[in-house]
């Protein structure tokens, strides 16, 4: 679904927050939000974005989230690699915050520096975007049809592109918690 993601603060408390915006073309796509909503409400632990509100605005739906004060990992990085002594600590909050994820069952599928917030000021990193996120109990199918690719295509395992017939489980998001790491 076409997205596009504005930082904004809320009139009636002041609270800044990022809203989400997305088009409704089907059903799929309240669905799809409605399910990232609900599984943020969940999920609820340190290091993830807090799920705020779902609010409809004629066609389109918003998505309203905690904002992060700070930039992604793509945008510090700036494509370049860098220092260890800034790499390590980042990287160890990052395998922290995955495992919390894991340990309350859900799969991210799509890790990737974009989606990996770092507070200013601070390494206290956050994940973002669960949009195409599962419950690991959901996930027990097999990608096999290239039209039910998700996710973004260098971060991606292997499982995920339908090629070896494996199940998508945590290991997919360790895989591309560690593309992520090369790539830093």
């Amino acid at each position: 679904p076409r997205t596009q993601v504005y930082e904004a603060e809320r009139e009636r408390d002041g609270r800044r927050v990022v809203a989400k915006v997305f088009e409704l073309g089907d059903e799929s796509v309240e669905a799809r939000v409605a399910h990232e909503f609900r599984l943020l409400q969940d999920l609820d632990v340190a290091g993830v974005v807090k799920a705020i509100d779902v609010e409809r605005a004629g066609r389109q739906i918003v998505l309203i989230l905690e904002s992060v004060p700070g930039h992604n990992l793509a945008q510090l990085a700036g494509g370049q690699a860098m220092a260890v002594d800034e790499f390590l600590p980042r990287a160890i909050s990052m395998a922290e915050v995955l495992g919390r994820i894991h340990g309350r069952r859900v799969i991210h599928r799509d890790i990737k520096p974009s989606n990996i917030l770092v507070e200013d000021g601070s390494d206290r990193v956050v994940f973002a975007d669960f949009g195409i996120s599962v419950l690991f109990e959901d996930e027990r199918w097999y990608v096999g049809d290239a039209e039910l690719l998700e996710g973004t295509l260098p971060y991606i395992s292997p499982e995920q592109t339908g090629r070896t017939k494996r199940e998508v489980d945590f290991r997919s998001d360790l895989y591309s918690l560690g593309a992520t790491f090369y790539e830093l």
